[in-house]
């Protein structure tokens, strides 16, 4: 019986001196779960009433660890789904998001490996109305022209590395007076490439003003540069945004965007742009009212005309919120 009383005395302080170790790593821990989901029903003039992501939908989970010394390890995983059916955006590829790891210090910078958005489009989704999405009224399209990331526009995988490289390095640098270089390229020859995609993008933001300059070429050896910025002036947000891309087989693509942001009040705003490739002979004008009933619910009605070979036009109402 005294043996089973020791024991238990030993398992007793076994414990707290594990849970004594484990204490100071948990509070040098930091893990967040996030998400997006936003949902619409929408219809185009050429086509039926439909129910889908009005924006890009996701789930993640991103974190850091503490090493001491201003060096800290940092993670992030984002899947992607489709909320109106339940199913993943790409069934091929579980973390379509993001999956990398790596090492953040304040005075070297930022590295990670594996999978993310590539060096251009870290930056250009920020310079769109709509979050350079990719249905109904955004204006993403005339932001990249017929550019991706991986140079076949895959269709077969649902897009999954249409902006994204695989096995790849990723590097930010830290900010110096709101100026920073992020660096990017693929460390393996992808199946069939026939370079690895590498590419920069340079961004200033202060105050008002944010500012992106980017160059990138895929696996295909497309290449595209993009200028592009914004400016914030009481409630009215201006961007602006210039890119020529050069793509196997086709006439190089001159692609200029411009559009504005607008709030009513705390609660109401509208967006609106225009957007145009002279390469495709394409344009586009769409016009939105948003209703944030916080910052993180809203609801929203787009329109838009778009002519391509001929002119569609269309119409899309959503909720979005994100946590």
């Amino acid at each position: 019986m005294k043996s089973f009383i020791r024991l238990g005395r030993a398992a007793g302080l076994g414990a707290l001196a594990l849970a004594a170790l484990a204490t100071p790593a948990r509070a040098q821990s930091n893990v967040t779960f996030y998400g997006n989901l936003d949902t619409a029903i929408g219809k185009s003039s050429d086509g039926a009433l439909t129910m889908g992501p009005g924006y890009f939908n996701w789930l993640g989970l991103a974190g850091t660890e503490d090493l001491g010394g201003g060096l800290k390890a940092v993670f992030n995983l984002q899947m992607r789904f489709n909320p109106d059916t339940g199913g993943l955006s790409n069934p091929g590829t579980f973390w379509q998001g993001e999956s990398t790891v790596g090492l953040k210090s304040a005075s070297f910078g930022t590295l990670r490996l594996g999978r993310a958005m590539s060096a251009a489009w870290q930056s250009l989704w920020r310079l769109e109305p709509w979050g350079n999405g990719a249905t109904f009224a955004t204006l993403s399209g005339y932001q990249t022209g017929s550019y991706s990331a991986d140079g076949t526009n895959d269709v077969a995988l649902n897009f999954a590395t249409f902006a994204r490289i695989n096995n790849a390095v990723f590097y930010d640098t830290p900010s110096w007076n709101g100026a920073n270089l992020t660096l990017a390229g693929e460390a393996e020859l992808a199946p069939g490439a026939r370079r690895r995609n590498r590419g920069a993008a340079f961004n200033y933001e202060s105050g008002a003003l944010l500012a992106v300059v980017s160059y990138e070429r895929n696996h295909e050896d497309d290449s595209i540069a993009y200028a592009g910025g914004t400016y914030t002036a009481g409630p009215l947000k201006l961007f602006a945004s210039y890119a020529r891309t050069k793509v196997l087989n086709l006439e190089p693509e001159n692609l200029y965007l411009l559009a504005a942001t607008y709030g009513l009040n705390a609660h109401d705003s509208l967006r609106g742009g225009y957007g145009a490739n002279q390469g495709l002979g394409s344009h586009k004008v769409s016009v939105g009212y948003v209703h944030a009933f916080s910052k993180r619910t809203s609801v929203y009605a787009d329109t838009w005309t778009e002519h391509l070979r001929d002119s569609v036009h269309g119409y899309a109402l959503g909720i979005s919120h994100s946590f």
